[in-house]
């Protein structure tokens, strides 16, 4: 039989392992993507978004010649569903976590690493490295939180910027065309045109005065 106490005590126990509502936790710098279909392929980047907050940011924040993922919390990704280039170097489609060298007066450099899910604080190893870009940083107004944006898009290519305190990181990535336009002889005429020679002899007249 079971006693009065332990059914009183199983109540309690019930009680404390009730869900409850617990608040998670805000992280300081918030998680943010920016995404962008240019001719079929779709060009995707997943972050953080650190705040200034009347730091230097580069120099202070970020220290010069660090590898550094540009965002916070998990290392800034950046996915392509196509193989594109990237500054004219080729890159497989795939997800990749992104690093950035700033250097002081120098130009910058760019990394992409196979090791997509990696914590901020911990570069991936070189072996797993796809691609080392040179870029030189732009100054322009002060961006207080840091932002990744795709503010110009073509037909088969788009501008990726990073903009955090007064520096701008730019790079172009270029899509393969999603259609072949093939045109028969006929039509490719109006387009490349056409030309006739016809050579005239030149002969002189005889005869008396």
């Amino acid at each position: 039989m079971v006693s009065h106490g332990a059914v009183l005590l199983a109540c309690a126990l019930t009680g404390l392992l009730r869900p409850q509502h617990v608040a998670s936790q805000v992280l300081a710098s918030q998680h943010a993507a920016v995404s962008q279909t240019v001719d079929g392929t779709t060009i995707t980047i997943s972050y953080y978004r650190p705040t200034a907050q009347g730091r230097d940011v580069f120099g202070e924040v970020v220290k010069w010649e660090d590898l550094w993922t540009p965002g916070a919390n998990w290392a800034t990704t950046l996915e392509v569903d196509t193989d594109v280039y990237i500054n004219n170097e080729p890159v497989p489609k795939g997800r990749y976590s992104v690093w950035v060298q700033p250097r002081q007066g120098k130009v910058w450099q760019l990394m992409l690493s196979r090791r997509a899910r990696v914590y901020h604080l911990w570069p991936p190893p070189l072996e797993e490295e796809q691609l080392r870009l040179l870029i030189t940083p732009h100054q322009d107004v002060h961006t207080e939180i840091l932002t990744w944006s795709i503010p110009v898009v073509t037909r088969d290519a788009a501008m990726v910027t990073l903009r955090w305190g007064t520096v701008v990181l730019p790079f172009h990535i270029a899509v393969p065309p999603s259609r072949h336009q093939h045109l028969t002889a006929e039509g490719r005429t109006p387009f490349v045109g056409s030309w006739a020679l016809q050579v005239m002899e030149n002969r002189a007249s005889s005869g008396s005065a």
